[in-house]
């Protein structure tokens, strides 16, 4: 991610800044830049502040609610893989068909020579 051109606590220093200023000279006016501006500018960005952090939260939302359907999801495919096995057998075309393994197409478990283990 591209670096930010402001730093994290630009927020706090607009705040400061407003009260120095306040304190020194309420009409100070910097050629088009005043405190009337400046208070303008902090707000807006503590209002897209507010609403970035409400977002934030939406997605969290958003994100368990959907770590939550696929669990449930995958919890219904299983039951079902599961019933079709049961039912039709685990090397059969059905089990196949929703997604199983036929126990004739599995890999035999490759076994480590155990005196090449037994060396290493």
């Amino acid at each position: 991610m591209a670096r930010k051109p402001y730093p994290s606590n630009v927020q706090e220093q607009a705040h400061a800044l407003q009260d120095a200023l306040k304190e020194i000279d309420p009409n100070l006016k910097i050629g088009s830049f005043d405190l009337g501006h400046l208070a303008t500018s902090t707000s807006q960005a503590r209002a897209a502040l507010v609403q970035a952090q409400a977002l934030d939260i939406q997605q969290d939302e958003a994100h368990e609610s959907l770590h939550n359907a696929n669990a449930e999801l995958w919890d219904v495919i299983k039951r079902i893989r599961n019933g079709i096995k049961g039912i039709y057998g685990d090397d059969s075309y059905e089990f196949e068909k929703v997604g199983g393994t036929r126990v004739s197409e599995r890999k035999a478990p490759t076994r480590k020579n155990r005196q090449a283990a037994a060396q290493a």
